[in-house]
């Protein structure tokens, strides 16, 4: 593994871990912002069913649950909701009869208007007791059937206010680490992919280089023999023995060429060590001619070949 490498991969695994850590807090938060707005969410609702049960339900009449409220009695029961019930967070009550009648309701123009009940709430299908809460357009609704004294029939008392202040404490707490990690992730991942992007590069300069370098480098010598002197080398005999062969040819077409040439005694070659009367370039080229058959011979016996 080469040394070079080592930093970029190093630096790509920090920044990948680092990433994976940032994005399991970011889940870590946004998982703990969801229980939290969860707990405030079962606390709104039962404080709105308290509200429902133990203040409204003891004013109800069995005439109540009967038909919309008009006259004087809504204005006896408008003074007590006022007074107990939308003097906290709650800012709006309703009773629902089981058809989608608006039995009661603070704002008055809405009494005995039917309309249909919100996504998820079903007015006819629950009994007595039963809560359930639904946040509608910026609104927390919460739901109630309660029971009216001395009456056959059950009716749904809304208590509604605000979404945001319910779940405002929660969101302040956790929703800006769910930010900050998804922020940090991001970041992590950019460093992460620049780092890969330069080990990328870094990678494909070496590559070249070394292409570059074995393309300059002499041929490596043969596995088999690795470091061997150059007479040992594989094929160097039948080299040394062509270069000879070589020379012997040229020698003999000297000797040739000089036999054919005018001179006072002819001189021809013979096949004795001797060449007597010879002029000295004839006896250079015939010592020669004995020094490369002795040097064969010499070989010969080296390697137990008959002469």
């Amino acid at each position: 593994m080469s040394k070079v490498g080592h930093p970029g991969r190093r630096s790509r695994a920090l920044w990948s871990t680092l990433v994976v850590v940032c994005l399991i807090g970011a889940g870590a938060s946004y998982g703990v912002l969801r229980v939290s707005r969860s707990e405030a969410e079962f606390d709104a609702t039962v404080a709105a069913r308290d509200l429902a049960q133990d203040v409204l339900e003891p004013l109800l009449r069995p005439v109540d649950g009967a038909a919309p409220i008009q006259g004087a009695r809504y204005q006896e029961l408008l003074s007590s909701v006022r007074e107990r019930m939308l003097d906290g967070p709650a800012d709006q009550v309703r009773i629902w009869g089981l058809d989608g009648t608006i039995l009661f309701a603070d704002e008055r123009a809405l009494v005995g208007e039917r309309y249909t009940a919100p996504s998820g709430i079903d007015l006819g299908d629950a009994s007595s007791g039963v809560t359930r809460s639904v946040v509608d357009a910026g609104r927390f609704r919460t739901f109630t059937w309660v029971g009216i004294r001395n009456a056959p029939d059950l009716v749904a008392v809304e208590v509604a206010r605000p979404y945001d202040p319910i779940v405002a404490e929660s969101q302040r707490l956790w929703q800006p680490w769910v930010v900050r990690a998804l922020a940090a992730a991001a970041l992590f991942g950019l460093l992460a992919a620049a780092s890969a992007m330069g080990a990328a590069v870094t990678e494909r300069r070496r590559a070249s280089r070394k292409e570059a370098e074995e393309a300059a480098a002499p041929p490596p010598r043969s596995r088999w023999t690795p470091d061997l002197p150059e007479y040992m080398r594989l094929g160097y005999r039948q080299e040394v023995e062509e270069r000879r062969r070589l020379e012997e040819e040229q020698l003999r077409a000297a000797l040739k060429a000089a036999a054919t040439r005018p001179t006072p005694d002819a001189v021809t070659l013979p096949d004795a060590p001797t060449i007597p009367d010879a002029p000295q370039e004839h006896e250079d080229l015939a010592a020669r001619l004995r020094r490369i058959a002795r040097e064969r011979e010499r070989e010969e016996d080296a390697v137990g070949t008959p002469a």
